[in-house]
């Protein structure tokens, strides 16, 4: 049993008080069920937030202890971390857990200090809502939580249609929609509550989502709450 080094109180603090205050737009956490369209909002479209706004946002690349998938960029998509020992060498601002321990994600505080400090821009964020809540309860104003809702029958052929990219069974589908239906009814139940809950189905335009989300990132100083 490995301990997930999380960041601690007091290295938060001093972490958050290192974080700009003139920046233009606020981080963002996409999330969303698996197959609900984060990355074309992130980073797959031609009208995405990284290319809508390149030089105002970087994408948090967070740790991983699953198989890379052939498409896929070690250090651009994940960080795909090999061993268990690796990825607990790590310190995390948040971390979560799919099919045991086979599966840890996480954010790393170091992807944070790179484009929030090093590089003086916002991030923008791949979680899935619990992700989003915890990135939430740290960042409080300082980030717009979103949540991509889809229609199940939507997802369920979206994430059927990508099978043979991710090399996933019916059964793991069958988990993954079973997922997405409880995650939709926290939402719906305001369980948990996103700052922005968008319709991302089939038919939706990518430039108009994105251009929602950057007005509703976009604050003045004024609105910090720290």
């Amino acid at each position: 049993m490995f301990f997930i080094m999380t960041i601690q109180n007091q290295e938060l603090r001093d972490f958050l008080r290192r974080l700009p205050l003139d920046l233009p737009y606020r981080d963002i956490a996409v999330t969303g069920p698996s197959g609900s369209g984060k990355s074309t909002l992130i980073k797959k479209d031609q009208h995405c937030i990284l290319n809508v706004k390149p030089d105002y946002f970087g994408f948090s690349v967070s740790g991983a202890t699953r198989d890379q998938r052939t498409n896929e960029v070690d250090g651009e998509d994940y960080n795909f971390f090999k061993t268990l020992e690796k990825f607990h060498s790590h310190i995390y601002l948040e971390t979560n857990e799919y099919e045991g321990n086979s599966k840890l994600y996480g954010t790393l505080l170091s992807e944070a200090e790179r484009i929030n400090i090093r590089e003086n821009k916002s991030m923008v964020l791949d979680l899935d809502i619990n992700g989003g809540k915890r990135m939430k309860e740290i960042y409080k104003n300082r980030l717009l939580w979103v949540f991509l809702s889809v229609p199940i029958d939507q997802l369920l052929g979206r994430l059927q249609k990508r099978m043979l990219e991710t090399g996933e069974s019916e059964e793991q589908i069958k988990s993954r929609i079973i997922t997405a239906e409880k995650e939709q009814q926290l939402v719906r139940d305001k369980i948990l509550v996103p700052d922005l809950i968008i319709d991302y189905s089939n038919f939706v335009n990518t430039a108009n989502v994105v251009d929602l989300i950057l007005k509703n990132a976009s604050y003045t100083q004024s609105l910090l709450k720290l």
